[in-house]
This record gives structure tokens, C-alpha cells and sequence, in this order.
């Protein structure tokens, strides 16, 4: 291969990355500066360490093995099956969603309910909550989060919303108006139930602490779901572009440090002993980095 031929299929790639931060950075997600600084020739399937700073979540993934096609399989995007329930990965995406929340964003805790009549068919559920975002978004402007859609009790349908972007107050008598219009049926007492007026707690509350957030996910947000089928989606984030996420860095380490953050990982999550190449745990990602990341430090074996 000549010289300039290779001068020339470098240019190329070069010129290709330029443009991709060039657009990256004019769409509002330019890619982190630890990657871009990156050899051009790895970056593909070196090993990494990935997080968002200010937030819980951190991925380590270890060395790809190169395949001799590089263009196999690509164009191609995976189909997801039919949504029976609330799956184990489902649940798995909603929890690293919120993990990559910067921490010292708290949002409000919604709870929306319906009367003692309502409709059973699930397009009606799933209407009535695009018309309370939208309406939420024309009060809000900044205003994003994740919404869950379980059974009650009584096999009623309701919704618990984490909501960023929304002053307490101004969020609780909005919705206490907003959505006993649009799904009250005219029952007063369900408006009244949103607003805590029949000896119950209000339809919003503040989160006070950073482990409030995964506290309702666990208890609220993350509850299987039975006895109910053709409802589609169960979970779901609304203007994910607005979410106070944690800036995504990526690192490039070597296979052995990718390794020992692994180690460490799997001891701090309580994982099975397995040949893992890739791991994401829920932890303080800022000070995980701070220890783990190059140059080598002492062992380290973070508490939480």
C-alpha cells in the first residue's frame, strides 16, 4: 500500500470524526473530550470506562475482539419482541435512567389516579397521559422525567411520575386541576383526593435526599407488573433531552485496568463469579473514578 494512499484513507477518517464532533457539538451532545482525544484506529473496541460525572452510574467494558468483516451486521437494528409485562431488563434500563441523574437534581413524586369509573381499554390510560405531559410542558418549560404505569389494587390503572424541572407548589396545583380534568370523569372526589383532602397525603411530594429517588423507584416505580396484557409500554421518559443528566466521559484504559475495575465492581454489587466483559453497577461513579481510573492507585474497595 502506498504512502499516499494511506496519507489519503487517514485524511479520510480524520476529516469523518472532525465533522461527527462538528455535528455532535451543533445538536448539544458533543462527544466527551477524553473520547475525542482518542487514537482513531482503537477507539472501537479498546477497553473503557464510562460515566456520568455528578451522578451513580459507571460501565467498565473490556477489550472486543476485532471481527473480519467490519461491515457485517451493520445498518441492522434489533427488534424487541412484544411487551407482556415489566421485564427484568426493563427494569434494568429504568434504574441505570435515573442512576445517570446528576445527584443534586431532586425532582417531585407524582401519584395519578383515576375515579371509580374509567375506561378499560389501555390507548385510553396512555391518551390521557400524553395530554397531562403536554399540558405540563406548556406550564414547565424545562420540566422532563420517567413515568410508571401499574394496577391498583382494585385493578384501576394509575401512574407514578418523577418530575424534574417543576416548582412543588406551582406542579401540585396544576395537576391537582390538570388531570382531575382530564380524567376525573366529573367525580369531586377525585380531585380532592389529589389534593390530600380526604385524610391522605397530596399527589405531589418533594423528594428531600438523593436516595429518595431510587427509594420510590424501588418501591413504586419498580413493582412487577400481573394480570394485565396489550397494554404496551409500561415506563417510559418524557423530554429526555431536557433530563439533568450527569456529563457522559469516556476513558480508554488498559484490558488489565478494565479488569481490575471489574473485580472491584463485582465484589461491590455482590455478582457472581463469571468471565465478565462488560459491567454496569450503580454506585458514587465520581469517586469510583477517582480511584480506579489511570494512573494505577492503591487497591481500592469503595463502601458505597
Amino acid at each position: 500500500m502506498s504512502l499516499l494512499y494511506q496519507a489519503l484513507n487517514m485524511g479520510g477518517k480524520l476529516r469523518k470524526r472532525v465533522d461527527e464532533e462538528e455535528r455532535g457539538e451543533r445538536e448539544g451532545h458533543a462527544l466527551p473530550r477524553d473520547t475525542r482525544t482518542a487514537p482513531l484506529s482503537t477507539c472501537h473496541n479498546s477497553p473503557q470506562m464510562e460515566y456520568r460525572a455528578g451522578a451513580s452510574l459507571l460501565t467498565v467494558r473490556r477489550e472486543q475482539a476485532k471481527t473480519g468483516n467490519l461491515q457485517e451486521g451493520r445498518g441492522k437494528v434489533a427488534k424487541r419482541g412484544a411487551i407482556n409485562g415489566f421485564s427484568r431488563k426493563s427494569k434494568n434500563r429504568l434504574m441505570r435512567t435515573l442512576a445517570g441523574i446528576k445527584k443534586t437534581e431532586l425532582p417531585c413524586f407524582v401519584t395519578l389516579t383515576y375515579p371509580s369509573v374509567y375506561s378499560d381499554n389501555p390507548k385510553d390510560w396512555k391518551n390521557d397521559l400524553d395530554k397531562y405531559l403536554k399540558r405540563l410542558a406548556r406550564k414547565f418549560p424545562n420540566v422532563s422525567g420517567v413515568w410508571k404505569l401499574e394496577p391498583q389494587k382494585r385493578g384501576a390503572p394509575h401512574y407514578h411520575l418523577l418530575i424534574w424541572g417543576a416548582d412543588f407548589t406551582e406542579l401540585l396545583v396544576y395537576t391537582v386541576t390538570a388531570w382531575h380534568e382530564i380524567a376525573g370523569n366529573g367525580d369531586e372526589n377525585h380531585r380532592k383526593w389529589h389534593a390530600g383532602w380526604l385524610n391522605n397525603k397530596p399527589c405531589v411530594s418533594q423528594v428531600e435526599k438523593r436516595q429518595g429517588v431510587f427509594w420510590y423507584a424501588s418501591k413504586y416505580m419498580s413493582k412487577p407488573i400481573e394480570g394485565w396484557e396489550n397494554v404496551g409500554r409500561f415506563w417510559g421518559v418524557f423530554f429526555r433531552d431536557r433530563l439533568p443528566q450527569g456529563e457522559l466521559v469516556t476513558l480508554e484504559v488498559t484490558e488489565e485496568k478494565a479488569m481490575e475495575a471489574i473485580r472491584y465492581m463485582k465484589r461491590f454489587a455482590r455478582l457472581k463469579s463469571r468471565d465478565y466483559k462488560s459491567l454496569t453497577i450503580i454506585c458514587d461513579a465520581d469517586q469510583w473514578m477517582n480511584n480506579l481510573s489511570p494512573p494505577p492507585l492503591e487497591p481500592f474497595f469503595p463502601t458505597a
